[in-house]
């Protein structure tokens, strides 16, 4: 009787410290949880970790938002910071990666080329089939690397919507890095059994 005591006695003393620190980690002032994002953003071999993000805590969309459109940060962190979007499908998130797709500034810059890409890319993993039709009308782009990124992101979308967009794209592309694109995008719909 005493062990079971002492065993809930210990459980809730638990119970209550992962809650301090749950509430603790929550409270964080948005420039200490800025930090800790710059930090998971510089990492060399990055990669998107939602459960990490959210650790960081409740301003880290806002704050990827804010460090993606931010030229004084290295192309490299805004890429990061685009790629962690992916973790964040809400209308804020959507309605700023829709934004970058034909921002006048990003257009023609190799800078802007690699955030444009990368925004269609997070833009497809995020909202799948609700993004196709924002996504494709980028197929006509005059860039061959954003047109490569459209059928990268259609494929992402993994929405049975983009096959007959990447069917009649396929035959009509003059560029073969962009055509090898989207023969990858429908190959992928086709190994995961969709046609």
């Amino acid at each position: 009787m005493k062990n079971l005591i002492n065993r809930r006695a210990a459980l809730l003393s638990a119970l209550l410290f992962g809650l301090t620190l749950c509430v603790s980690a929550q409270a964080r002032p948005s420039h200490e949880q800025r930090s800790d994002l710059l930090l998971v953003l510089n990492a060399y071999e990055f990669r998107v970790d939602a459960q990490v993000l959210r650790k960081i805590g409740p301003d880290v969309n806002k704050l990827l938002i804010e460090i993606s459109g931010d030229p004084g940060f290295r192309p490299r962190v805004r890429n990061h910071a685009l790629m962690a979007l992916s973790a964040y499908p809400v209308t804020q998130t959507r309605k700023y990666l829709e934004s970058l797709l034909l921002e006048p500034s990003l257009i023609g810059t190799p800078a802007g080329t690699l955030i444009r890409r990368q925004a269609l890319r997070s833009l497809g993993k995020a909202f799948r089939g609700e993004v196709v039709v924002p996504i494709s009308n980028l197929k006509d782009d005059v860039n061959p690397q954003i047109r490569i990124a459209v059928a990268h992101a259609l494929a992402e979308t993994q929405s049975d919507r983009a096959i007959p967009i990447l069917s009649a794209w396929l035959p009509n592309e003059k560029e073969l890095g962009v055509r090898e694109a989207v023969d990858r995008a429908l190959e992928s719909f086709y190994k995961r059994g969709r046609r």
